[in-house]
């Protein structure tokens, strides 16, 4: 019989884009200090509870990576790098204004999870679904496949 593993996933803390009102997606926007605070409580956190990690996996995005660092702080886990779980590519609206981009990119009246929103940029509802579940597959497989490469990123 097959061992369950059990996931714990954590977004990561306050960026400067939310200080800056601006959309993510990726936008490699860093951690402000809130942030960072944010990732040691949730670590704190995690101690008292007793959880146990065997890894941690991370985006390659800045925010998440210092988050994924923090919380890997006296635990010296192995942090790896997985470019699959980047946030929701949200195309032409990464990095703008969040009023900016009320005026330019206007919500459509129609919303499907197939369709990609604004226009042709970015990833669909269902194709972040389809690579969500695509890099979770990975995951349980890496252990006994040592010849799956990682992204590795200075971490």
């Amino acid at each position: 019989m097959a061992a369950w593993r059990r996931f714990v996933f954590l977004r990561h803390g306050r960026s400067l884009a939310d200080d800056e009102g601006k959309h993510e997606g990726r936008y490699d926007s860093p951690l402000t200090e809130v942030g960072e605070g944010q990732a040691r409580d949730r670590s704190r956190r995690f101690d008292a509870l007793g959880f146990g990690f065997d890894a941690i996996v991370s985006s390659p995005l800045r925010r998440a990576l210092r988050t994924a660092e923090i919380v890997n702080e006296g635990r010296g886990l192995p942090l790896l790098v997985e470019a699959m779980l980047a946030e929701r590519d949200n195309g032409v609206l990464a990095g703008l204004d969040r009023a900016e981009a009320a005026l330019l990119y206007p919500e459509p009246a129609e919303r499907s999870v197939f369709r990609r929103f604004p226009g042709p940029s970015g990833e669909s509802a269902a194709m972040l679904q389809a690579r969500a579940a695509l890099a979770l597959n990975r995951w349980p497989n890496a252990r006994r496949r040592p010849s799956l490469s990682w992204p590795t990123a200075a971490s």
